[in-house]
């Protein structure tokens, strides 16, 4: 299994419309990737910054995910909203 953890920072004022789309985002991750086990948006302690959790049977399951179009459009959709880079780990799981 891969895991996936995206923390990411949203400008100051637009996060209910990050979270509106993001929420839209969940929607389409879920009806359109068997591969993805989990793919759910979480609030930090800081009202800006969010954390992003994810999880899939392989790497090939994170790939179709990442260059997806629907994950095209979502990025362009919320890359306006952005305070910055979004930062994404990567690991494997260990069993």
């Amino acid at each position: 299994m891969i895991g996936v953890v995206a923390t990411i920072t949203v400008a100051e004022g637009n996060t209910a419309e990050f979270e509106r789309k993001f929420i839209a985002q969940m929607a389409a991750v879920h009806a359109n990737e068997p591969a993805c086990h989990l793919y759910t948006l979480c609030r930090t302690d800081d009202a800006n910054v969010f954390v992003v959790m994810e999880r899939y049977d392989d790497m090939a399951g994170f790939e179709f995910h990442r260059d997806s179009a629907h994950m095209a459009k979502h990025r362009a959709g919320i890359g306006p909203l952005l305070a910055g880079p979004v930062d994404v780990k990567i690991m494997e799981e260990v069993e």
